[in-house]
């Protein structure tokens, strides 16, 4: 008898020693398994919220424990809040796969503005693209999206009598030009890049315009006379913008000019111009002349061989013209600006070769 009690102690104390063993695994986890409910709730010592309940909870994951470097591939719309008044564009898991067809479906209003997102990837919608006012055309990042078009039939991206639009973070990519704005107030070009247009990287035609920080650049060995920002009649403000023109002298490809104004008014402030045919050109068009303020840009390397020997060329128009760093690409030039030698840039710095 006493060896029988003995015995039934001993399978006693077995299968309380199995019994947690045996209780994880009839959770259907395994034995080697972590449960939430084993773990402690949050002690409100390590930074961590507490929370009543047991188990892990959303409120204990510390700030900056989720970083972009642990999130991976594109996140589906579905997974992000709605925002009022932003249209997603994108080739994939957007609102619409089109900037074009974003634009069109929208209604903006003066008090109710709208902003079409665009997602990285190259769009090429073979028409060109209409603005419509109180709109921001704005890339999810700079550089990450590209629109693109054939050279020579039409302007990539166009807004006629438009008011209060943004355009941001583009790249623009061939077209006849980049962007044209015809009867057009409050604009604002801001932040892209305008590469191997055909013709002109902006054209503004009676318009009030905002360029500002900008790239343009004609890189195609084929790429001719291109000029950079092209205005009529407008009212513009062209500030902190790069122009690399990569002009060639012996067979005059790259940017002829950087920036060309046909009657307008233009504050033209601290812009840089490298290797183009010539920077800046003031004209009369339909019997208005340009008046220009052009201070505090740098042109290197502008090849004045040809037929007007100037970084600045002023015709029929007037100008102030202070502050500039004239690097003169070319020897035994005698005037720097077109019509106005050397003595009457007084406050500019001019550098011969």
């Amino acid at each position: 008898m006493a060896i029988y009690i003995v015995r039934k102690l001993a399978v006693a104390l077995i299968v309380l020693a199995v019994a947690p063993s045996a209780a994880l695994g009839a959770g259907g986890s395994g034995a080697d398994s972590v449960l939430s409910a084993q773990i402690k709730e949050a002690d409100g010592v390590s930074g961590q919220d507490t929370n009543s309940g047991s188990g892990i909870k959303t409120g204990h994951i510390q700030d900056g424990a989720v970083t972009d470097s642990k999130i991976s591939g594109p996140i589906s719309k579905s997974k992000l809040p709605s925002l009022a008044n932003v249209v997603l564009v994108a080739k994939s898991g957007g609102d619409f796969t089109s900037i074009a067809a974003a634009i069109a479906s929208v209604s903006p209003t003066d008090s109710s503005p709208v902003t079409i997102r665009v997602m990285p990837g190259t769009y090429d919608e073979g028409q060109t693209i209409y603005l419509k006012s109180n709109v921001t055309l704005q890339a999810d990042a700079a550089g990450t999206v590209t629109i693109h078009g054939p050279l020579n039939l039409f302007p990539l991206v166009q807004g006629v009598a438009v008011a209060n639009v943004v355009v941001t973070g583009i790249t623009f990519d061939g077209g006849l030009h980049g962007m044209r704005m015809d009867d057009s107030s409050n604009v604002k070009i801001t932040t892209n890049i305008f590469r191997d247009f055909y013709n002109y990287g902006i054209v503004t035609f009676r318009s009030s315009v905002i360029v500002q920080n900008n790239f343009f650049t004609l890189t195609g060995a084929t790429m001719r006379g291109g000029i950079g920002i092209v205005t009529f009649n407008s009212v513009n403000v062209i500030k902190d913008n790069r122009f690399e023109g990569n002009f060639n002298v012996q067979n005059s490809t790259g940017m002829g000019d950087a920036i060309d104004d046909l009657g307008s008014q233009s504050l033209v402030v601290n812009n840089v111009f490298t290797d183009i045919a010539e920077g800046i050109s003031a004209s009369k068009y339909n019997e208005v002349s340009s008046t220009e303020t052009i201070i505090g840009n740098y042109f290197a390397n502008s090849f004045q061989s040809l037929s007007y020997p100037s970084d600045i060329g002023i015709s029929e128009s007037t100008a102030l013209i202070s502050n500039n760093v004239l690097m003169r690409g070319v020897a035994n030039q005698l005037s720097t600006v077109r019509g106005k030698f050397n003595s009457d840039l007084a406050g500019n710095e001019i550098v011969l070769p």
